[in-house]
C-alpha cells in the first residue's frame, strides 16, 4: 500500500479520482484514443455520477473487493466495504417479505395444480365393467 502524502499549497492537487481523471488523466499526454474506449463511453455517459450516488448513499465503493479509495469523495476518506454487501444490507429488509409472499404463493398454486388433476380427467365407470 503506497501511503497519501500531502503536497505543497501552492502546487496542483486534486481531491478525487473523479477531479484528477477530468483534469489530467483525460486530457493531453494521458488521452490514448487506441485504448479504454468501453471506460471512456462509461465515463461520458453516467459513470461517475452512477458511483457517486453508490458512494453517497451507501458508503461503499467497489464491486469485488474493497479499494483504499473512494472514486468521486475525497482521499482521505476510506470505504469500509463493497457495495455488493451494502446493496444486499440495504435490500433484505423489503426484500425479504416479498420472497416470503412469493414462496407461499408458489406452495398454494403447486397444492391446488395437484388437486386439479381429478377434475380434469375422465373418469371410467368401473362399476358396469365389474358386475359380471
Amino acid at each position: 500500500m503506497v501511503p497519501l502524502t500531502s503536497v505543497a499549497n501552492d502546487a496542483t492537487h486534486y481531491d478525487s479520482f473523479k477531479a484528477c481523471y477530468e483534469a489530467v488523466l483525460s486530457k493531453g499526454e494521458f488521452k490514448d484514443n487506441s485504448k479504454n474506449q468501453a471506460f471512456k463511453a462509461w465515463v461520458q455517459g453516467a459513470g461517475f455520477d452512477t458511483v457517486a450516488t453508490l458512494e453517497k448513499d451507501l458508503k461503499c465503493s467497489g464491486m469485488c473487493a474493497t479499494p483504499m479509495f473512494f472514486a468521486t469523495a475525497n482521499f482521505w476518506e476510506q470505504p469500509e466495504e463493497v457495495c455488493i454487501v451494502a446493496m444486499k444490507k440495504r435490500l433484505a429488509g423489503p426484500l425479504k417479505t416479498a420472497g416470503t409472499v412469493a414462496v407461499v404463493t408458489a406452495v398454494i398454486a403447486f397444492i391446488a395444480f395437484c388437486g386439479s388433476f381429478p377434475l380434469c380427467s375422465k373418469f371410467t365407470d368401473d362399476d358396469e365393467a365389474h358386475k359380471d
